[in-house]
């Protein structure tokens, strides 16, 4: 503060805001002035209260030559500095802090991942302390929303180091700074059903989510699995709630091992007497990428869950434009998802064949992994397929439609069935001029055929695996696809094809018992070899598909699987009735025989 006549009392405990040029310097009061150059009502530990001079700059540290700063952030708690630089020669992008004004810069962490730029400041920036870390958290509106950490620097967990004494390397894993990480979605599949447990009558399955220890969670939950049904064949019931001896062994795979996530939940779908829950089975460390767990029925946990958690998805948002806090939560603003990208042209370049399964004559469907894990399709019935595409964050695509195989030159040759022949069903597609109406061949007869017997395929009466594979039927609707070729291809304007799975001529459901002809056969109950059908796809084929597509590098690295849905088709079936019942229960009451299928 600069004097002008001794104008100032020096009573710096009573200082006074403003100053005072109507009165005379004898008439000033205490802590009053008349006149005040590069003065402040302050004092450096912003406790006291007084005159002086306003602080002036003075260079305390210089960053390495070639660095940019784009960014800063002051941590008063901690009374440390938090710098964002770029070197836009070399690329290079570096996090670094100077301690209690001291004028030392340090370095926290120098990558090139983290993809800093002068063009892309960061402007916003918040912290949070809590008993054990200090994270800050940013973003420049360019790359992903991010944290760190600065107690703890996420590092690459080097592969095949032990879990209780993981070793890392010097290189800073980014995906780990990312608010929505990528990750390994894990995968459930039933092992088997054992005897021993607790476990209720109903079917059950099962899912996974990454969490903390504590199982709050840091994900949806994936990887959803059949239902499987439990029930002692001893008991004929209509009351389903009482317990079996059994429990079910569930193998988890595909588990992240990076180091992003320590804990995952695994929970169970329990259907009892027609009444869903849900409960968490319990939180479990990651050891390693996969693990065999046993539901004995058991177990129980003090966290609620409903069937909403199970296929509640969490949104996901990459961008965001600014951040702050409130009472240490995170708040971020102008939130920007991913574009929604089609896929449908390589969906347009899958091809799904059938493919049955022998369960040999020694096995049934009692055998609760035999119902879980091998049901089949109907026999000359038709299905609508999607593609979904698992994407990196644990995103899912829509489902895009998987037309229905071409019409092949043979098929283009076959002659129109006229409704005299014997084995007309339905309504004709057309008429000629005589009156007589006719349709297609393949609307009267499945045009699928066996290619030849799967690769894995082993004579033996105890085999069991895939049996033998072939191409769908070929089937067409009325309606058509809609003429946007930039979306549909070829296929714009054709009518839409659906996949016809075979009929019983052409892929039996069981194998039958030996007919000769010109000798008696009698056709009787017995053991048999079963052949459930489903959908064989080649992976690699659809890996080859990607590659070629017009997707961008990016894009392409962003799709980390895939899977095949099925569409309702409740209120399109195409077969009224199936025939005779096998494989029937029965139970006598008051001296009449009662059948129910098994």
């Amino acid at each position: 503060m600069a004097e002008k006549e001794q104008n100032i009392q020096q009573d710096f405990n009573s200082a006074n805001a403003g100053m005072n040029m109507d009165q005379v310097p004898s008439q000033i009061k205490k802590g009053t002035v008349t006149y005040s150059l590069n003065g402040v009502i302050e004092n450096f530990d912003s406790n006291s209260f007084t005159y002086q001079n306003e602080e002036g700059n003075e260079l305390c540290l210089n960053f390495e030559q070639g660095y940019s700063l784009i960014g800063k952030h002051f941590i008063p708690e901690k009374n440390k500095h938090i710098f964002f630089l770029t070197n836009q020669n070399t690329g290079d992008s570096e996090i670094g802090y100077m301690e209690n004004n001291d004028c030392v810069y340090h370095t926290l962490v120098n990558s090139p991942c983290l993809n800093f730029s002068i063009d892309y400041p960061i402007h916003s920036s918040v912290h949070k302390i809590t008993n054990c870390s200090t994270e800050i958290y940013w973003t420049d509106g360019n790359n992903p929303r991010r944290w760190l950490d600065i107690d703890n620097i996420p590092y690459k967990l080097i592969s095949g180091t032990a879990n209780c004494n993981p070793e890392y390397s010097d290189e800073l894993d980014c995906n780990q700074l990312k608010v929505q990480p990528s990750f390994s979605i894990p995968q459930l599949s039933i092992n088997k059903v054992v005897s021993g447990g607790d476990v209720i009558a109903g079917t059950y399955q099962f899912a996974v989510q990454y969490s903390d220890r504590a199982g709050n969670p840091y994900t949806s939950y994936y990887s959803v699995t059949n239902p499987v049904p439990i029930a002692d064949t001893t008991i004929t019931s209509t009351n389903f709630n009482y317990p079996v001896g059994k429990s079910i062994v569930v193998d988890i795979s595909n588990l992240d091992t990076t180091g992003l996530y320590q804990y995952y939940n695994l929970a169970v779908i329990k259907t009892i007497n027609g009444v869903s829950s849900v409960e968490l089975v319990g939180t479990y460390n990651i050891e390693r990428d996969n693990r065999t767990i046993t539901y004995t029925g058991q177990s129980k946990t003090n966290i609620q869950l409903s069937i909403d958690d199970i296929f509640e998805k969490f949104p996901y948002y990459e961008i965001a434009q600014d951040v702050t806090s409130v009472q240490d939560i995170i708040i971020w603003d102008q939130l920007t998802t991913v574009s929604k990208i089609n896929y449908q042209k390589i969906a347009n370049e899958l091809e799904l064949q059938w493919e049955t399964w022998r369960i040999p004559s020694t096995e049934s469907y009692a055998d609760e992994e035999n119902a879980a894990n091998l049901r089949g399709y109907l026999r000359d019935e038709v299905y609508p397929f999607e593609a979904v595409f698992l994407l990196t964050g644990g995103r899912e695509t829509d489902g895009f439609h998987i037309p229905g195989r071409k019409k092949t030159i043979t098929e283009s040759t076959l002659p129109d069935i006229y409704e005299t022949d014997d084995d007309f069903v339905g309504t004709p597609s057309d008429y000629d001029e005589s009156g007589i109406g006719y349709s297609p061949y393949w609307k009267i007869y499945n045009t699928a055929y066996t290619i030849s017997y799967s690769p894995e395929y082993e004579e033996g009466s105890l085999y069991k695996g895939p049996y033998q594979y072939g191409e769908m039927a070929y089937w067409e609707s009325t309606e058509t696809y809609p003429c946007n070729e930039d979306v549909w291809g070829e296929l714009a304007g054709q009518p839409i094809r659906h996949h016809k799975f075979p009929d019983v001529a052409t892929c039996p459901i069981f194998k039958s018992g030996e007919f000769i002809i010109g000798e008696d056969f009698t056709p009787e109950m017995g053991n048999r070899d079963i052949f459930p059908i489903g959908v064989k796809v080649n992976p690699s084929q659809v890996q080859q598909i990607i590659n070629a597509s017009d997707l961008t590098d990016e894009q392409k690295a962003d799709i980390i699987g895939f899977k095949i849905v099925r569409g309702d088709r409740s209120s399109h079936k195409s077969i009224v009735a199936k025939g005779m019942l096998r494989n029937v229960g029965s139970y006598e009451r008051e001296g009449v025989n009662y059948y129910y299928p098994n």
